[in-house]
């Protein structure tokens, strides 16, 4: 706020680009509503929405409103189910997620959540698929130990594992995992050992990185998530913004530089294009924007927030690629 203020009252900036990070995001966007200080921010989290606040991050809401479009447009994933950590990040996706999916006309069929600093998560998976609650399913269970007697089975092994375990109930056909890699990574492979089959996975932008392949142990072929910027891209404007990264910095851009250089660009095309700008003037050509050619996607405002087309990811042969 002390930062916003100086910009606001000593220099009488048109515009301020932030945050870059959601600590404190309410209070910023609130008091840049109050002076009528068009500000684009950077983070994760929307913030207090007003007509001078440009949510310019890859926000929860963007993603996770495209990953459920994709599925349920490209994939016909019409059931719905959800795994999440229980802080402000987790609930914060998962709502997002479940609001995109009753828009499109899907359903939620399961929701289950996990602590954070959780390691193991059977119990989570054997809740969403009903292997957990055994008093609701003491005919089954009655039903087996009768087949147990009936074909003398005595000693649970490896081979007779059927015969005293329920089996899964999966009443739905992809599950979203709003989570990092080393958390997704332990999440996915418990699924195929608890037996839980035939379901794909959904995930963010936090997705696209080496350890999740590294950590899931062969379980990532063909999941599916949320991407804004992939260095591998073919396009010459992707390729020509990282070479100028590199060469300046030397190290490789990743999502948040590229977000950064595309809402920076925004701005100073408007600014440079208009000529002197009132900030009400600005908030109008903010407000207006359509199409603009950026690197993390065509962006576009649209109900507080720029909207992209983010490209959606997968897994083959371990390898991420774009899916078709």
């Amino acid at each position: 706020l002390k930062g916003l203020h100086e910009l606001f009252f000593r220099h009488h900036v048109v515009a301020v680009l932030g945050p870059m990070l959601s600590k404190g995001i309410d209070q910023v966007t609130q008091r840049a509503q109050e002076l009528g200080l068009p500000l684009l921010t950077l983070a994760q989290q929307e913030g207090t929405p007003g007509e001078y606040v440009f949510s310019g991050g890859i926000t929860a809401k963007v993603q996770a409103e495209e990953i459920a479009r994709f599925a349920y447009e490209k994939l016909g994933v019409q059931k719905f189910a959800m795994i999440y950590g229980k802080d402000k990040f987790g609930e914060e996706y998962s709502q997002a997620f479940w609001d995109a999916v009753v828009a499109l006309g899907g359903q939620i069929a399961g929701s289950e959540f996990y602590r954070p600093g959780e390691t193991d998560f059977r119990q989570v998976v054997d809740r969403l698929s009903g292997t957990f609650y055994q008093d609701a399913r003491q005919r089954e269970l009655e039903a087996m130990a009768t087949l147990r007697e009936t074909d003398k089975i005595i000693k649970r092994n490896r081979k007779t594992e059927a015969y005293f375990n329920l089996k899964p109930i999966v009443d739905f056909q992809a599950v979203f995992i709003p989570d990092d890699p080393k958390v997704v990574g332990q999440i996915l492979p418990t699924f195929a050992y608890r037996d839980v089959e035939g379901v794909k996975f959904l995930g963010i932008g936090t997705w696209n990185s080496p350890e999740l392949l590294a950590r899931a142990q062969g379980h990532t072929e063909g999941v599916f998530f949320v991407n804004a910027f992939s260095t591998q891209s073919d396009r010459p404007a992707i390729q020509e913004f990282i070479t100028r990264f590199r060469a300046t910095f030397d190290q490789d851009p990743g999502q948040i530089e590229a977000n950064a250089y595309d809402i920076a660009s925004l701005l100073a095309q408007i600014l440079d294009n208009s000529g002197p700008l009132s900030r009400q003037e600005l908030r109008g050509r903010l407000s207006n924007v359509s199409g603009f050619p950026g690197i993390t996607g065509n962006i576009s405002f649209k109900n507080g927030s720029f909207a992209r087309n983010l490209t959606i990811m997968t897994v083959k042969n371990n390898q991420f690629v774009a899916a078709k």
